[in-house]
């Protein structure tokens, strides 16, 4: 990859929470300083728009998925997120490789070496794991994916077939139904193993600080940007 920072967009999906996402970008431009890169704020909000209070200009491309003008509504949080994060990857992006995060993350300024670093010869680069239950996933909080590579594999990040749906009854994820069990980033990360992408692990805590879950699970987040405010003042 050798050093990424002048062919590298930041993507995040906004839903719902303006606040949570111009605080990860007010970090992101502080800990990059002046090599602050091409950004695309994808806005998936049901209310709460993101695009009516971001400026854009030509490093902040605001993309209005609000209400599912662009992507189908599956009805479901994580088929939707992922629907949205491939439409934009194939859509929205110039550069080479994309900086998929969440929202609802604070960059620590490690994250300038990190996309200032050679990383000749990989193709992604973030945590592996999981969360709750298996199986392993390429972590969506933080991670860099190499969009040409993508592209010339044939690699889509959505897979409806096998990312996880909710039982209509119980809202317990399943797999007895014929239907898909997998988190975000576990089928890409089984499509680009299998692609044999060379891949450079990392500790994505050592870049961001995340709250997790803060949109779709409608965290108090204040209290975590007031703890972590040296990141962005």
């Amino acid at each position: 990859m050798k050093s990424i920072r002048r062919d590298i967009t930041l993507l995040t999906a906004n839903f719902n929470d303006p606040i949570l996402t111009l605080y990860m970008l007010r970090s992101f431009v502080k800990a990059m300083g002046d090599t602050i890169c091409p950004v695309c704020l994808l806005d998936n909000s049901t209310k709460n728009y993101l695009v009516d209070t971001v400026p854009q200009n030509k490093m902040v491309t605001v993309v209005d998925n609000t209400n599912f003008k662009l992507t189908p509504n599956y009805r479901q949080s994580s088929l939707n997120h992922c629907a949205s994060l491939e439409y934009a990857m194939n859509n929205c992006i110039a550069t080479r490789y994309v900086l998929l995060c969440d929202n609802d993350i604070l960059f620590f300024p490690a994250i300038r070496d990190l996309l200032s670093s050679d990383f000749s010869g990989y193709d992604a680069i973030g945590e592996i794991g999981y969360d709750y239950t298996p199986p392993n996933r390429l972590l969506p909080y933080m991670c860099i994916i190499d969009l040409d590579k993508k592209r010339t594999d044939n690699i889509s990040y959505f897979d409806p077939r096998r990312i996880m749906w909710q039982s209509e009854h119980n809202n317990k994820i399943h797999d007895g139904t014929g239907r898909g069990y997998l988190d975000t980033g576990a089928s890409f990360l089984q499509d680009i193993i299998n692609a044999q992408w060379h891949i450079y692990p990392i500790a994505i805590g050592q870049y961001i600080t995340h709250l997790k879950g803060a949109s779709n699970k409608h965290k108090n987040y204040y209290g975590w940007l007031g703890k972590f405010h040296s990141l962005y003042e």
